[in-house]
């Protein structure tokens, strides 16, 4: 049973829960002399999985996303729903390296494991879930398993235990302008410091997660550019253009052919 403080779709805690339970732990570590670290988490491209595939979609990547961070999480560590697409993880005792790490770890799992849906036939039907390999049944003929790659900007910024201590706001604001940097320079992938920054704290696991993302774009951009070349064609009165998009549906399971 839910707990009234907690978010039906996903089991996360509610945004109205947040202040006070950031708040008494900035408190603690500043008393106790620990770190506090703050993780803002975007499911990108929500709005065009809702409208490929349904709401109903977008719900179910919503609740698996928040499967997957629970994964990487520690007892004390806390999970909210903070927005429509966007979770907030309150990380006690963690320095920012360490939190680092740690949403980069979230970000591998939910690059690396796509979600699995069964589009309904009518509007009153339930959408299945699934990261596992599923045997074909008449019911999965009818609405056949359709893969989507699922993708998260995460911003990560921390209370060093020696600083005094800092808002709930200023801390949030710090890791949230982080997420919309992550948002910026390309979508999947995790930003701990600020552009300003001279040095680039990015290690090893970062590189995954780069190479990741280039395998996921690998042959887009011939695509796009022969997509360009047809609209950039003059027009004649016995021009015919045609170009067909054809593959599964899914995130980068089109192909084009013109």
């Amino acid at each position: 049973m839910l707990a009234a403080s907690e978010d039906a779709l996903t089991g996360a805690l509610l945004r109205n829960t947040f202040e006070d339970d950031v708040t008494a732990w900035l408190t603690r570590g500043a008393q106790q002399g620990f770190d506090v670290s703050l993780l803002v988490i975007d499911l990108d491209y929500l709005k065009l999985i809702n409208d490929a595939f349904g709401h109903l979609a977008g719900d179910s990547a919503l609740a698996t996303v928040a499967a997957y961070i629970r994964q990487h999480l520690h007892s004390d560590d806390l999970l909210f729903r903070y927005g429509g697409d966007e979770f907030v993880v309150l990380l006690p005792n963690t320095s920012l390296e360490q939190a680092s790490q740690r949403a980069q770890e979230i970000l591998i799992t939910t690059l690396t494991t796509p979600l699995h849906i069964a589009v309904p036939t009518s509007a009153s039907a339930q959408v299945a879930i699934t990261s596992q390999t599923v045997a074909p049944t008449q019911d999965s003929l009818q609405n056949p398993l359709q893969e989507i790659s699922l993708s998260l900007s995460i911003g990560v910024a921390s209370m060093p235990a020696p600083e005094p201590v800092r808002t709930v706001q200023a801390l949030f604001a710090q890791a949230d302008a982080r997420a919309y940097l992550s948002k910026k320079l390309g979508r999947g992938r995790v930003t701990d410091n600020d552009p300003t920054a001279p040095t680039d704290t990015r290690d090893h696991s970062q590189s995954q997660l780069d190479e990741l993302t280039e395998i996921r774009l690998l042959g887009r951009e011939d695509v796009l550019e022969r997509v360009r070349d047809i609209l950039k064609a003059p027009l004649t009165p016995t021009a015919i253009r045609a170009m067909w998009i054809y593959g599964k549906a899914g995130s980068g399971m089109s192909r084009v052919l013109a």
